[in-house]
């Protein structure tokens, strides 16, 4: 694969939404883990190594903010990416302050994702 992009932690608990933008992001040469849920994203993010990170607020299991928070504590680098459905302010200055580089209000379009992405990984 001589055109990989980097790997991306897809992180969302609505399972289509995961498996559309896992293939339209592999549609454009990234690698991408899909998560489900907080104890499953946290495994992956301390066992694996990734270029990125899409994240949703609301998880099965917990918060989108605290795994956020989580992966700052040891990687206050990797870009992340924010996505939510609600419009609340204090969501997201909680991600904001959580360390998170970019919020995406749902829904969204593709190429907007796609933009953001580019513009992180450089």
């Amino acid at each position: 694969m001589g055109n990989h992009k980097g790997t991306i932690l897809c992180v969302e608990d609505q399972f289509e939404v995961c498996e559309l933008l896992a293939l339209a992001l592999s549609s454009l040469g990234y690698e991408v883990v899909k998560s489900y849920t907080y104890a499953d994203a946290l495994e992956k993010s301390l066992t694996l190594f990734f270029n990125l990170y899409i994240i949703n607020s609301g998880l099965p299991d917990g918060s989108g903010i605290e795994l956020c928070k989580e992966i700052r504590v040891r990687d206050s680098l990797t870009p992340i990416i924010f996505t939510s459905g609600s419009n609340d302010i204090y969501e997201f200055s909680g991600a904001k302050a959580a360390g998170v580089n970019f919020i995406l209000s749902k829904p969204f379009k593709l190429e907007k994702l796609e933009e953001v992405i580019k513009q992180l990984l450089g």
